[in-house]
């Protein structure tokens, strides 16, 4: 297992003009909750502290990762895999979906966003916090940490529906944000490990994000 510290891209920002030319799509009105007090939801409203907001991405049509339901900090961060806290309050939820497209363009060829403001389900909200699996598996997107926190990258992909025929299982990269702020990777061999040539399974925290690559051979 091999550790590298790394050096975060940083994409381009869009000025308030740029984010104001696109058209506006409103959502219908509804009741959300903020900091579990409801909040009445009018068309066109901003994003605020405390509400949730499900992301998805996709790449060439298929579904890279999606974020079902991420809760506006009270400082008014968003914190998304691969490109980390991004300030979204105060912006309406099409500001926010050029915001993050532009982030994601430094990791993923053309991605396509959607944002949303969503209303969790408590039973689908882990208090351990939550693992990130993308790349080639069956089913991208957050895997709960269970209470013994001993989730390990073989156990994530397999309960993303496991690995698909066209992955590197030998290169697989855990991305992970230090208490400091800084990023690191890991890379795991999981092909080395199943034959028994390695011990090395990481074990995952909260935040981290696994990147299956494909295999071009």
């Amino acid at each position: 297992m091999e550790r590298e510290p790394f050096e975060e891209e940083r994409s381009p920002e869009l000025d308030a003009e740029d984010l104001h030319q696109l058209d506006w799509q409103g959502v219908p009105d509804q009741e959300i909750h903020a900091f579990g007090q409801p909040v009445p939801f009018e068309r066109g409203g901003v994003v605020r502290p405390g509400l949730f907001l499900s992301v998805t991405v996709r790449v060439a049509g298929r579904e890279e990762f999606s974020e079902g339901f991420r809760q506006v900090t009270e400082g008014g961060t968003l914190d998304l895999p691969l490109i980390g806290k991004v300030d979204v309050a105060g912006l309406r939820l099409i500001e926010v979906n050029a915001l993050l497209t532009e982030r994601y363009r430094a990791y993923l060829v053309d991605p396509h966003v959607v944002v949303e403001f969503a209303q969790p389900d408590d039973s689908r909200i882990s208090p351990w916090g939550f693992v990130t699996v993308l790349g080639r598996v069956r089913n991208p997107g957050q895997i709960p940490l269970p209470p013994t926190h001993d989730l390990t990258v073989s156990a994530a992909i397999q309960q993303a529906g496991g690995l698909l025929a066209s992955a590197r299982d030998s290169s697989i990269r855990v991305t992970r944000r230090e208490e400091d702020g800084t990023v690191s990777r890991i890379y795991v061999n999981l092909r080395a490990h199943a034959r028994g040539q390695s011990d090395e399974d990481a074990v995952l925290r909260a935040g981290d994000v696994v990147f299956v690559p494909e295999s071009f051979w």
